[in-house]
């Protein structure tokens, strides 16, 4: 709680953390019907749909961010407080070492910066499930399960690992409860979705999910491996990885590459102690299932592998991790070191980045409202400026200006456009999350296959075109 407060001050909306505040913003006054909202956005692009019924997550995050009143603090410290108890009462032994694998995680510290990302919430709830179903807390359990399901539907894969589990320990009444409590709760929202708009919620989505453009499914598998092995510090059996990786700092080899084979060595040790953990007791095995299908889940069930999906690895990866690590007592910090440090650096990075698209999007402040392309930071501090949203699909007249970012994801150009100003960041940091010159992508694979990198020249730069020739 007190890493994600902290990590709050100052932060500027990142990621899709802008679209929670406005959509938030705009259900204010018909709460009961959450979908009922609209901003450009694919698939519908500029043309208003009757609804946006076909969003992918369950309405659940979008009232917590309209209860807390869009606030940071309010919206993410408690959830994170959810998580901190959940994992300590889930497996309160080797704590010392849990809490330190914990804090080496870059994933995590990540995760809790984006406070009105829905990713945080999703995973506290997920773990007060499981810790209160190895608790035998039942109606706890069902509770949490449900509320998980209404943040993000790839939680409801965790039922496997609680089906198995009752199977090994034969608790099937228990299971009763939590499967009756959890369907009367979450059967109830989709019940009342299906009461609002006509078809249950995720039936829906799942009719519509080939609307929403997706990348290729080797380059995502390998994307969630990479950024897989960034969820906890090293095991022994990834040591390997880090030493091939190793090369990729020397003078005559590509260092992207390096990273990239460290990283996937990291992230398949950490798939091979799940594994590992299917053969041994039922809280192990309950946890390795946990972590694998969380794993696949952002191959499968996601568009992109971004890191922030690898979330719900880092709770079971760390306890996994914990029991065989702090065996080795003060060599257990050794194998933390490289994450307390990297995890900051990528703070730094990620928060670097949003001040560079606040400063570039300022550039423009003397120039009348007019028309952009690109997502996150930039998006939200150019909306505040009165500039719109334009989707490439979208008419444009004779003259019209387009602001275009080089790295904040920038929609297609097909336009004869004659660009007229270039406005830079001061920051040009080498140290970086994003660089889609460079191929570095930490929150999809399809902005690049690196999850971290170095790079030269402004962290952002917006070019300013104007339309020559209207389509």
């Amino acid at each position: 709680m007190l890493v994600c407060g902290l990590l709050q001050l100052g932060a500027l909306p990142i990621l899709d953390e802008e679209s929670y505040l406005d959509i938030a913003r705009q259900i204010g006054d018909h709460p009961l019907r959450p979908y009922d909202w609209f901003r450009p956005w694919q698939p519908w692009g500029h043309v208003q749909p009757e609804n946006a019924y076909l969003f992918a997550h369950p309405p659940g995050h979008l009232w917590w961010v309209l209860l807390t009143g869009g606030d940071r603090l309010l919206a993410s410290v408690p959830l994170a407080g959810v998580l901190g108890f959940s994992i300590s009462w889930l497996s309160p032994k080797n704590l010392p070492a849990l809490g330190l694998g914990l804090l080496a995680s870059p994933v995590l510290w990540l995760a809790l910066q984006a406070g009105l990302m829905p990713d945080l919430g999703v995973v506290a709830w997920s773990t007060l499930a499981l810790a209160a179903w190895v608790h035998r807390r039942p109606a706890l359990a069902g509770l949490a399960f449900a509320l998980a399901a209404s943040w993000k539907y790839p939680s409801l894969l965790l039922a496997l690992p609680v089906l198995i589990h009752a199977y090994r320990t034969r608790r099937w009444r228990e299971l009763g409860l939590a499967a009756g409590v959890s369907l009367l709760l979450w059967g109830g929202l989709q019940a009342l979705l299906w009461a609002q708009y006509g078809q249950p919620h995720l039936v829906h989505v799942l009719a519509h999910a080939s609307e929403i453009s997706q990348g290729p499914l080797g380059p995502r598998a390998l994307g969630m491996l990479a950024r897989l092995g960034l969820a906890a510090p090293p095991t022994p059996t990834g040591l390997p990885g880090l030493v091939l990786g190793g090369f990729g700092f020397l003078p005559d080899l590509d260092m992207g590459r390096g990273l990239l084979v460290a990283c996937c060595g990291l992230g398949g040790a950490a798939l091979l102690r799940a594994v590992i953990a299917l053969k041994q007791g039922p809280l192990n095995q309950l946890l390795g299932l946990w972590l694998l299908l969380a794993a696949a889940a952002v191959v499968l069930t996601h568009n992109y592998a971004g890191g922030r999906y690898l979330l719900p690895c880092v709770v079971p990866l760390s306890l996994l991790l914990a029991g065989d690590l702090s065996r080795l007592h003060h060599a257990w910090w050794a194998l933390a070191l490289p994450g307390l440090l990297l995890a900051p650096a990528m703070v730094y990075a990620e928060r670097a980045h949003a001040r560079a698209s606040l400063e570039v999007a300022q550039g423009l402040s003397d120039r009348p409202p007019a028309r952009f392309t690109g997502e996150w930071t930039l998006r939200w501090a150019l909306q505040e400026q009165g500039w719109s949203f334009w989707s490439p699909e979208e008419a444009l007249q004779l003259n019209e200006l387009v602001a275009v970012p080089v790295h904040s994801s920038p929609g297609p150009l097909s336009l004869d456009l004659h660009q007229i100003e270039e406005i830079s960041s001061r920051d040009d940091g080498a140290f970086r999350l994003i660089d889609l010159e460079r191929g570095i992508g930490y929150h999809a694979e399809t902005l690049g296959p690196l999850p971290f990198g170095w790079g030269e020249g402004p962290r952002e730069t917006l070019r300013l075109y104007e339309v020559e020739e209207p389509p």
